[in-house]
């Protein structure tokens, strides 16, 4: 007996040092995929400078910030070290609330501690090359952000690598999580003839639905690096890269996320592409060649404005490929969708065009760029980019998907690249007023050219709109809880505060047809047809269910 009790013993102590040693091995493999800052060196100064404040502005050397209703105001200035160390200094509580909000959301969507361990190491491995694909001015720059910020959760890894992945979560997002069933970003530019004082005008609409704290806490940041040209960006705390900005030059960048084929490994996040165009193009060539020779690893479009050039361009790209698209008629339009040949043709893209909500944003804003031709202007283009309604003017209650305004904007934007000023919209979405910051003049604000905040954000609309989606998702939750009759009165509840939205009609149908009420389930889901459902995927379930009832 005693013999035996050995053998396995014997057995049980070499099983548990294969593992220990695979483990090893693994955790080795794990190790090298993470990203090592840049040896550089690192002035005793600059670490023990501490933040001042004085009266409204916190102050870190020649950088300061200050919070101006409802967005956080920034100006860095510096070596690329310098500059971010100020800013992971300046929007430490926003970083802190972005990197929370995040685990949360991951959290909730994946609740198996294994599954998220899946997704760290496989976006780990997928994110190897990152450090090479990201020039080393940003990764400085980074750095100065890692060692400025307190890192509130080490065991997730560290920080300078969870910040380099974090500046590529715009791409991991169309990567992992691509779907027609996403919104996106509808943007425009107008110049000559078509604004009302040959101006250049550009507005965009930001839609990336992810955690709530990247829609309520905007940074509005001033670079002026030892490098390049000095630029303002809108976009959040502790980011190196860009998604909306304009430079000295008279450059704006704005971007759209398209549809095609990523290749098996990480390149140049489309942020830092945007950085680099914003921090070293003073032309439109100099901003398409920028564009053309970054290794991205997802397709997007680059809404591009050159005061010298006196338009705007749409760059599309794709990993494999650079189109560029004119304008028409001094108004060019960009949705998520590619129109130039051969990108139109990328079989992603023509599902995207059929499937999504890309073609009815585009054709709204062309239609009301249109209807505003010859007189566009700042405040006419905020009237587009709060625009509430499907191709023709149709309403379709709130909050649909094929409408420029969905409510669920991250962040909003309109440039005047004539006077050089920058409108930047306060929550909720684009509801907030817009305010308004020269680029001559950063520091002081001309609070008379600010634009006011939309009547739904006063009159309770939004509120009741907010309301509505609660009632749907608890709608949605009894449901699949087997709960019809409780599922129904917060449908009912649903409508009442949204009404006509073609989701409250649909799942009330769902339910009645469950509760064997087949002519009412019928009625409301011929209402949801009516509604324009927003994408033809959805509109197929629908039919298909109503022939389900009749029968």
């Amino acid at each position: 007996m005693s013999g035996m009790v050995k053998k396995w013993a014997k057995r049980l102590c070499w099983g548990a040092a294969i593992v220990l040693l695979l483990q090893a091995g693994f955790s080795a493999l794990l190790w090298s995929w993470v990203a090592r800052p840049p040896n550089i060196p690192i002035p005793g100064e600059v670490l023990r400078r501490r933040v001042e404040t004085a009266g409204e502005r916190r102050i870190w050397g020649d950088c300061w910030a200050r919070n101006a209703g409802g967005l956080r105001v920034m100006y860095l200035a510096g070596t690329p070290f310098e500059i971010g160390f100020a800013n992971g200094k300046l929007t430490e509580d926003l970083m802190h609330g972005q990197e929370a909000e995040l685990i949360n959301l991951l959290n909730s969507s994946i609740p198996w501690a294994a599954g998220r361990v899946a997704i760290k190491v496989y976006a780990t491995w997928f994110t190897r090359d990152l450090p090479e694909a990201i020039p080393a001015e940003y990764q400085e720059e980074l750095y100065g952000i890692s060692m400025g910020c307190r890192d509130n959760n080490p065991g997730l890894g560290p920080y300078y690598h969870r910040l380099l992945n974090y500046h590529a979560a715009h791409d991991l997002s169309h990567l992992f999580m691509d779907s027609v069933l996403l919104s996106r970003c509808t943007a425009f530019g107008a110049w000559g003839d078509a604004t009302a004082d040959g101006h250049l005008v550009a507005g965009r609409n930001f839609d990336w639905e992810a955690a709530k704290t990247f829609e309520k806490d905007r940074v509005l940041a001033f670079f002026r690096p030892e490098k390049g040209l000095a630029f303002m960006s809108l976009s959040w705390g502790g980011m190196v890269g860009a998604v909306s900005g304009m430079n000295e030059a008279g450059i704006s960048v704005t971007v759209n996320g398209a549809n095609g084929k990523p290749p098996g490994r990480a390149g140049t996040p489309i942020s830092i592409v945007v950085r680099q165009v914003l921090q070293y193009a003073r032309d439109l060539d100099e901003a398409t060649a920028i564009v053309s020779n970054s290794a991205v690893f997802v397709s997007e479009h680059f809404l591009v404005g050159s005061q010298s050039d006196g338009r705007f361009i749409v760059i599309e790209k794709t990993p494999a490929r650079t189109a560029v698209r004119e304008g028409s008629n001094s108004v060019i339009i960009c949705a998520n969708h590619f129109m130039t040949a051969p990108q139109r043709d990328i079989p992603e893209n023509v599902e995207y065009a059929r499937e999504g909500t890309s073609a009815a944003r585009y054709d709204r804003m062309l239609e009301l760029a249109g209807r505003a031709w010859g007189r566009i202007t700042p405040g006419e283009t905020l009237s587009i980019l709060r625009d509430r309604r499907l191709p023709g003017g149709f309403f379709p209650g709130n909050g649909h998907r094929g409408t420029l305004n969905a409510l669920i904007a991250t962040h909003s934007v309109i440039m005047d690249l004539t006077d050089g000023v920058f409108w930047a919209a306060t929550p909720p979405h684009q509801l907030g007023p817009f305010l308004a910051f020269r680029f001559e003049d950063f520091e002081r604000r001309p609070r008379h050219m600010d634009f006011e905040a939309d009547p739904m954000a006063g009159d309770g609309e939004y509120s009741r709109l907010e309301l509505s989606r609660q009632y749907l998702e608890r709608a949605r939750k009894d449901l699949a809880g087997n709960e019809p009759e409780r599922a129904l009165a917060w449908a009912e509840k649903a409508e009442a505060n949204n009404p006509g939205y073609y989701q409250n009609a649909w799942l009330a149908g769902r339910i009645l047809a469950k509760l064997g009420r087949g002519a009412e389930a019928a009625e409301r889901l011929r209402a949801a047809l009516a509604a324009r459902p927003a994408f033809r995927s959805e509109r197929a379930e629908i039919e298909a269910l109503l022939r389900k009832s009749a029968e």
